[in-house]
Formats: C-alpha cells, structure tokens, sequence
C-alpha cells in the first residue's frame, strides 16, 4: 500500500480484501505524534486478541504466552495457534482439525469462528499502531492462515475473498466490542508473560483484570 508523503502517515484502509469503499477506518500513525509500541507490546496485543476471540466464540484456552521458550516448547499441531514471532495461544482442544470435512455446514460455524480469531489479532495490532489492518505487521501471515481455512469450506475461488471480508468485518465488530477485554489480557502477558485459560477466563468475566491479580 502507497504512502503518502505529503501527510507523512501510513493511510488507512480504502478497499477491503476484494474491493470497495465501504470499510471502517482504523486511522493513521504519523512518526513522533505518539509512542509507538514495542515488538513485546506488539506480540502481546497480538496473542491477547487471539485469546479472547477464542474464547468469545467458544474454544477453551490452555495457555497464552509472548515467552519465545514457551512457544518453541509446545506442539502446536495439538491445538495452537502460534504468533509469527515468538508467542502462542494454546487451546485445550483442536479446532479446525485437519481431518474434520468442512464442506458440512454444520461446522461452518467453526470454520468461521477461528477464521475470525485468526483475523482478529491482526485488526488489534491495527487499532495499537493506528494503522490500516492491511499494513498491520501480522496481515499477511493471518490472512494466509484464513484463506487456507477458507479454502477447507469448499467455496469456488471467487467467493473467498468477500467470504474473508465479511469475517474481517466480524473480527473488527469483535475488537471493538471486547477491546477492554483485550488490553486486559496485554497487560496481564506483558507482566508476567504467560497466563493460563483460567486467568483469560477471570479477566472476559470481569471485564478487567481481577484485583487478586494486579499485585
């Protein structure tokens, strides 16, 4: 995507994934107008909206982490879903599992329930960078990941792509629904790095982090 020199910002979205003006702005990051986050604080927003995507649309979590040993140490084929970088949101069983047939549309719904976690944590690092969702650090690895999903349903090539954007759409309505939530489950890896499902659990029941928590 162009930069434009004369605002000396990245622009914000203008088209979806197919095409379009119809999309929902994230804004634009200009350099010094305000801190910008680091590649921890990065990793952690990433794996926070991971989690709470997931566990919104009903996956029991097991782990979250941004600790790279953490990441390596764990089979993901078992039921992970593994950051670009260093972290991991771990479930405690699989989703889309690579045997399941989901040209059923009876596991539509799961099919398009992990679509929109994996979209969902590049739309958050999106809203931490002020940036559009299709510069955001992790778009094209997550939009891989969904389309590879996506392909699992059976839909002729040139569905999948306004198929992506409705889920896209259903990430962002999700961020913006649960962004409380996901800030929550940041600052709880940035302090102590790794968290279990039951801690992600105490935090989307409260709405925040939980006193007994914030030592």
């Amino acid at each position: 995507m162009r930069n434009d020199a004369t605002e000396n910002t990245v622009p914000v979205a203008g088209a979806a994934i197919l095409g379009g003006d119809d999309v929902k702005p994230f804004g634009s990051w200009a350099p010094g107008q305000s801190p910008f986050p680091s590649s921890r604080e990065l990793l952690a927003i990433h794996e926070a909206a991971h989690a709470v995507a997931g566990m919104r649309h009903g996956f029991r979590i097991a782990t979250v982490s941004i600790e790279r040993a953490i990441a390596d140490a764990t089979n993901v084929g078992a039921g992970g879903h593994a950051g670009e970088c260093d972290g991991i949101c771990l479930f405690a069983e699989p989703q889309a599992s690579p045997a399941a047939d989901f040209r059923d549309p009876r596991r539509w719904p799961t099919l398009e329930n992990e679509i929109a976690m994996h979209l969902a944590a590049a739309v958050a690092e999106a809203r931490v960078l002020g940036v559009s969702v299709y510069v955001a650090p992790s778009w094209a690895h997550e939009r891989a990941a969904a389309r590879r999903l996506a392909e699992r349903r059976g839909l002729p090539h040139h569905e999948i792509a306004p198929f992506l954007s409705w889920l896209l759409e259903r990430a962002d309505r999700l961020c913006d629904d649960r962004w409380t939530e996901i800030r929550a489950i940041q600052q709880l890896l940035l302090a102590e790095g790794t968290i279990d499902g039951a801690r992600v659990h105490a935090v989307l029941a409260n709405g925040h982090i939980p006193e007994a928590s914030c030592s």
